[in-house]
């Protein structure tokens, strides 16, 4: 059995998905989150344009398209992406593999966990 050492990070995070036109309901969410000390805010896609409201609320905003969001299609903004927030490196995405509307120059979850290159991996498109 391998040595585990216990790891957390100092950094508080509120993750969010699947908000889906609720706008109002995320930045309620956000809001409550920040209130309780919350320093950075992740929205993991459905709707990406629900996530501007975030801006609204925190500095410290990262956000990805759902894979049915036209932003997703936009080799501008990253449908997946890797964090490193202080020691841990942590996969951002919409779905928990690879997707049939992927970009050819999307990480791919698969690899990079096999490989081992990530300590977290955070996903949305469970509609929960």
């Amino acid at each position: 059995m391998r040595n585990m050492q216990t790891r957390m990070l100092k950094t508080s995070i509120g993750i969010f998905s699947d908000s889906h036109g609720n706008a109002r309901n995320l930045e309620n969410a956000a809001s409550k989150a920040i209130e309780l000390g919350v320093k950075k805010l992740i929205h993991l896609g459905d709707n990406y344009s629900d996530s501007l409201v975030l801006n609204k609320i925190c500095k410290d905003v990262v956000k990805i398209p759902g894979v049915f969001c036209e932003e997703y299609k936009d080799n501008t903004i990253p449908n997946r992406l890797l964090l490193k927030i202080e020691d841990f490196k942590i996969l951002l995405s919409h779905t928990p593999t690879s997707h049939q509307a992927d970009l050819p120059t999307d990480l791919k979850p698969e690899v990079l966990i096999e490989k081992k290159e990530i300590d977290c991996f955070l996903y949305g498109h469970t509609h929960l």
